[in-house]
């Protein structure tokens, strides 16, 4: 396709295809050009070819970044949603009941005869305490504090991987 330049007022020549007869075109300075038609043309200086100089598009290596970009934000959403259901299953039971259990064993104690409260020492003090197993709470909340840790490292991934995606559409295009 011959390319040709056309004058603008203010010294620049402007780089126009034979596809653009007829129509407008913008200079650098700001100023709206008609360019003439393909008689009109034929007048004008014809452009050299433009050496070394790429087409628009992407490069290979756009293609790879976005598609590593979509891939690393999909795996985001993915983690981020199974930790999410697993948060939310976990914290019904995640609530401290430690002052209510308090009470009620304090209850049962004030209640014992001095004979029984003798009589439960003794056997504490035979049989030992017996195996120290978590209250159910306090495993429900490490648990939700490790699936809270997840949540975050995957909304980490969907926004990296959403932002890099949206970066190779605008940065680093070649210009036509």
């Amino acid at each position: 396709m011959s390319q040709y330049l056309l004058p603008c007022s203010c010294g620049q020549k402007v780089r126009v295809a034979s596809a653009q007869a007829g129509g407008q075109i913008q200079c650098v300075c700001g100023q709206r050009l008609s360019v003439p038609t393909l008689r009109g043309l034929r007048s004008l200086e014809e452009a050299s070819p433009q050496v070394g100089k790429a087409a628009a598009g992407w490069s290979q290596i756009h293609g790879v970044i976005f598609a590593a970009a979509l891939f690393v934000a999909t795996a985001g959403v993915i983690i981020t949603a199974y930790h999410a259901w697993a948060y939310f299953r976990v914290m019904p039971y995640a609530t401290d009941y430690s002052p209510e259990v308090i009470q009620i064993e304090a209850e049962h104690i004030d209640k014992l005869t001095p004979e029984e409260a003798l009589a439960d020492w003794t056997k504490l003090v035979e049989d030992g305490l017996g195996p120290k197993d978590p209250f159910v709470w306090t495993t429900a909340q490490a648990t939700a504090k490790t699936l809270g840790w997840w949540i975050r490292l995957g909304g980490g991934l969907i926004a990296g991987g959403v932002l890099t995606a949206l970066a190779t559409l605008f940065i680093g295009r070649r210009s036509g």
